[in-house]
């Protein structure tokens, strides 16, 4: 697969972020919402799938795309879905992927990417990276590594 740079993650910087995750037998819910999805290019970009990188005993449950006004309610990280104190209903507001659509980025802030994951006991994701095509093109391309590991031991 061909790499792109049309979108970016961690335009934050580089960060290691720790949610206790209790058991080593069952799974637990676990939300992700610290990736911004800067889109950098001049055309719509349609999202494709989302992939943990260096990744154990953690799946993806659902990906989704937040409106940046989520910013302030969703945490970066939480052993809930969809975060401790924020409503389910807070998820109808939010775009499905794949097929959720990131515009230029402009002078706003970028939407999101918000992930529930079921991660087991020293689950750990080391980077995610995001499929994508530019409007009007089949063309795959995966973004680059982001640069926010989660690590999910039994106590941070």
């Amino acid at each position: 697969m061909e790499r792109g740079d049309d979108i970016r993650l961690s335009s934050g910087g580089a960060a290691e972020l720790c949610v206790p995750v209790g058991s080593a037998s069952s799974e637990t819910d676990v939300v992700f919402a610290a990736e911004p999805l800067d889109n950098v290019s001049d055309e719509d970009i349609r999202i494709v799938s989302v992939r943990l990188s260096k990744s154990a005993r953690v799946r993806v449950v659902k990906a989704l795309v937040a409106p940046p006004t989520m910013r302030e309610v969703l945490p970066l990280v939480d052993d809930s879905w969809p975060g401790s104190g924020v409503p389910t209903s807070a998820v109808d507001g939010m775009e499905q992927i794949p097929g959720a659509l990131i515009p230029p980025r402009g002078e706003e802030e970028p939407p999101l990417l918000v992930l529930h994951l079921a991660a087991t006991k020293d689950a750990r994701v080391s980077a995610v990276e995001i499929d994508y095509t530019q409007a009007g093109s089949d063309v795959v391309r995966r973004s680059q590594p982001s640069a926010v590991a989660v690590r999910m031991p039994a106590r941070c």
